[in-house]
């Protein structure tokens, strides 16, 4: 049985891999959203932008 530490390390290595592979053909995965911004959002900092640098991004809440 594999222990959390395996688990975390296995995960990042295969984070590692698909971005790399994303930044690599990034050009086959156009048009994407590059960013959010919220200019006025609940109870988020006026103007918070967040970058989208992976290739699957889930915004949850």
């Amino acid at each position: 049985m594999e222990s959390i530490s395996d688990l975390d390390n296995h995960t990042n290595e295969l984070v590692k891999k698909v971005k790399e592979k994303f930044i690599r053909n990034e050009k086959i995965y156009e048009p994407y959203i590059q960013s959010i911004r919220f200019p006025k959002y609940k109870s988020l900092e006026e103007n918070t932008k967040i970058d989208l640098d992976f290739p699957v991004v889930a915004l949850i809440g």
